[in-house]
């Protein structure tokens, strides 16, 4: 994550987590888009009534823990990761390190550095 990007979560929490939401349901919704699925048979594979599945497919999040989003992700078959690694300086986001440093980082489709399922530790 960009220095800018972590500032802001470090002096607002609640972006951060409103950001991970976000990135969770996007990806949580992209599956259930492509089984195309009827929401009360959404509601029924990830465990919660229909009202719920509406406000996930609108993104209305408040009412779900990250750790919740995390647990629909499991429920569709995927695998949701922890990732730990130190923080990048300024001096190494300047270097020609940068293009394989922000290869590294987490994207939508690629690692989310949030999740619960497993824990591995990579060098």
């Amino acid at each position: 994550m960009p220095a800018a990007f972590r500032w802001r979560h470090w002096r607002n929490p609640d972006a951060a987590t409103r950001q991970t939401k976000t990135r969770l349901a996007l990806v949580v919704n992209e599956l259930l888009d492509a089984r195309k699925l009827k929401q009360r048979e959404i509601g029924a594979l990830l465990g919660v009534p229909q009202p719920k599945v509406s406000a996930l497919k609108n993104y209305r999040l408040d009412q779900f823990s990250v750790e919740r989003l995390m647990e629909f992700l499991t429920a569709l078959n995927q695998d949701v990761e922890i990732m730990i690694r130190p923080l990048l300086s300024s001096a190494t986001l300047n270097s020609a390190n940068l293009l394989s440093k922000v290869q590294s980082w987490s994207g939508f489709h690629g690692y989310m550095c949030i999740g619960t399922s497993t824990l591995n530790r990579r060098n």
